[in-house]
């Protein structure tokens, strides 16, 4: 008897060299390419909402189109010369196509993966075949610019895309970010957060976990760029200014004004012991906040703004953020606002918003008469007339009532004075902490002196007016020199 491997590969050779048999594996062969390529085909005309991007996850990652046209070419041409080759060769050749069989059933089962695959609106993304092979395909781009591209390409069409989709680009997008960070990669940080800085609006950032997500890792990164400032982190630092902004336009908008407090609130007091810090990122947020529409500003700063953060004397003197949020922020943008309104007679309802919810001990008219004297750059010989003469752009009603229980309308008047004068005795208190320089004995007298000289018509508004004012100097010198005393 032979050896028994030797019979073996005889016997195998006799069989490969049978004509019928290679037709028949040339034909299976032909047949599964052609399903394969109709299925490409297919595949690369279907309408998505990704079309571009699965695409190019399609040709990269299910058939890979340079591995597809090697394993094409290994199931065909071992038959070229079948003939003319030796026995071992035929073998060889035979196992070679098996294996580029093999692997195009590998392609042939990741596109019916791809067609199969049912994608939630909502949910998780571990199990989603497509997504992966997308995440996939975007850690692969190493081009920067190609990059770019491609989250150009996905914030464009996030509002097409389920909040599934959205959360799992977004989640990839903050990791890739986070590296350019520790590379210290500034321009292309930059470049990318501009990206979706600009595109932002596409997001559904109604959805807490993308708002939170963001909002969160652009706080940290401001702050990690403060900390290396230089020239060489401006661009991303602009860029990052840039999306903080946009994600306060958005919280009226969006319905997220508690994550915006609640994730703010945290990062501030992180970093307390870095005031310098604080008041730059408070400078960015400020503006935008105060500048939200009238129906936003008024619900989001009465319901979600901190009340430790509010202005009262208390939290004046115990609490850095809210001097910051005061002294930085508030008191420089109302000079703005009242200075911006000096020729005019229309009312600045965003201002009277923010006094209002803001300074919840004070009464608005006499805080707004006080700030605007105080903060105008009124010529030294003509503040007081100025001021008598000048229409405020905000704080023309006081405060109402708030009480419990039934009580006559004499009972309600009298307690509505009561009120008023205690608010206007807590807005004296404040606008004494706040300038006592310039709310000395010496200059108050000055003030009714000036007021008292000054002459105009019977019952002219200015008339009246002044005498408002003489006796609100009055209230405030009985107030100071009893403090003094």
């Amino acid at each position: 008897m032979g050896n028994p491997i030797n019979i073996l590969l005889s016997f195998l050779i006799d069989i490969l060299e049978q004509n019928t048999l290679i037709t028949t594996i040339q034909n299976v062969a032909i047949v599964l390419v052609t399903i394969f390529i109709a299925i490409a085909i297919f595949l690369m005309d279907k309408d998505t909402s990704n079309f571009e991007l699965d695409r190019k996850v399609l040709m990269n990652k299910v058939i890979n189109a340079k591995s597809f046209m090697f394993y094409l070419m290994s199931i065909f041409a071992p038959f070229l010369l079948w003939d003319v080759y030796p026995p071992l060769s035929k073998f060889l050749g035979v196992i070679i196509f098996v294996i580029g069989i093999v692997k195009l059933l590998k392609f042939l089962h990741g596109t019916y993966r791809w067609i199969d695959v049912f994608e939630p609106s909502d949910g998780h993304t571990s199990s989603n075949y497509r997504m992966k092979l997308r995440l996939s395909y975007l850690d692969d781009v190493t081009n920067p610019e190609e990059r770019g591209y491609e989250w150009d390409y996905i914030w464009d069409k996030a509002k097409r895309a389920s909040i599934t989709e959205n959360r799992a680009y977004i989640e990839r997008f903050l990791s890739n970010n986070k590296l350019l960070i520790e590379s210290e990669d500034y321009s292309h940080f930059g470049q990318y957060t501009s990206s979706l800085s600009n595109k932002i609006g596409n997001l559904p950032l109604y959805d807490w976990v993308i708002y939170e997500k963001v909002l969160k890792e652009t706080l940290v990164w401001d702050k990690e760029i403060f900390d290396k400032e230089t020239t060489d982190t401006f661009e991303g630092e602009m860029a990052l200014h840039d999306l903080l902004v946009e994600l306060v336009n958005n919280i009226g908008k969006n319905r997220t004004p508690f994550m915006f407090f609640e994730t703010l609130e945290k990062h501030l007091n992180i970093h307390i012991d870095s005031p310098k810090y604080i008041e730059e990122l408070l400078e960015i947020v400020a503006k935008p906040l105060f500048e939200l529409k009238e129906g936003d500003l008024l619900s989001i700063l009465d319901d979600y703004f901190p009340e430790q953060w509010k202005f009262t004397i208390d939290n004046l003197k115990n609490n850095v953020i809210t001097r910051i949020w005061f002294y930085g922020n508030y008191l420089p943008w109302t000079q703005r606002k009242i200075w911006d309104n000096r020729d005019s007679k229309d009312f600045d309802n965003n201002l009277d918003i923010v006094t209002y919810e803001l300074l919840p001990n004070i009464d608005p008219p006499t805080w707004a008469t006080w700030l605007t004297f105080l903060l105008q750059p009124y010529a030294s010989d003509r503040k007081v007339d100025t001021l008598l003469k000048s229409n405020k752009c905000f704080g023309v009603a006081s405060r109402p009532l708030m009480t419990n229980g039934p009580h006559s309308s004499e009972e309600l008047e009298d307690m509505l004075t009561v009120d008023i004068q205690q608010k206007k005795r807590d807005t004296y208190s404040l606008l004494l902490y706040i300038f006592p320089k310039k709310l000395t004995v010496e200059n108050l007298v000055k003030y009714k002196e000036e007021a008292e000289s000054l002459t105009y018509p019977e019952h002219s508004m200015e008339l009246l007016r002044r005498g408002s004012f003489i006796k609100q100097i009055d209230e405030i010198l009985r107030l100071l020199r009893r403090e003094e005393g």
